[in-house]
């Protein structure tokens, strides 16, 4: 599928293709719930439809898209702390069909540990962690994307990093 190079020639199915995975996955690490990641993303893409005319091309499709996405992320947050119903996800009840049941439990395992790290983090830091460290953002894009100073998302980077390696340093010496 070929993409036009301005984005307000897009369709729908073009601007959702090319970008649900990366909306998907930072909605997910910022630490929505997984029985509502889809509907976060679902809203991210029918607002970014709806406001496609007034995109002027200021910063790439992708950190306007994460922008939204953080939005409706935000939002789904504060309900789900307000709710504060814990629920285990349904895939980690399902057997994988694809890897070795020791694989898949390990694979698994490691996922929801740095969910759980990354859920530890606070609000701030967990949003400039995901984005630079996983999503690969630069952090004068990220400041831009927050509407934070550079400085203040270096510090908030730090931070996450010292957070992250701390709690990395107990899992392996826990048993």
């Amino acid at each position: 599928m070929t993409v036009p190079p301005d984005a307000k020639a897009w369709s729908f199915e073009v601007l959702y293709d090319a970008y649900v995975d990366d909306v998907w996955r930072a909605v997910r690490r910022l630490g929505v719930d997984v029985g509502h990641v889809d509907d976060v993303v679902q809203d991210t893409f029918v607002t970014a439809w709806r406001s496609l005319s007034r995109f002027e091309g200021r910063s790439q499709v992708k950190t306007w898209l994460i922008g939204i996405a953080f939005n409706h992320a935000r939002h789904a947050l504060r309900a789900q702390s307000q709710r504060a119903v814990t629920r285990e996800p349904l895939d980690a009840r399902l057997p994988s069909t694809q890897r070795a049941p020791d694989e898949a439990v390990a694979t698994q395992r490691q996922r929801q540990a740095l969910l759980h790290m990354l859920e530890a983090l606070p609000v701030e830091q967990r949003e400039v962690f995901v984005l630079m460290e996983l999503e690969g953002f630069t952090a004068p894009g990220v400041g831009e994307l927050l509407e934070v100073p550079v400085n203040t998302v270096y510090s908030r980077l730090r931070l996450a990093r010292a957070a992250i390696n701390d709690a990395v340093a107990r899992l392996q010496d826990s048993p």
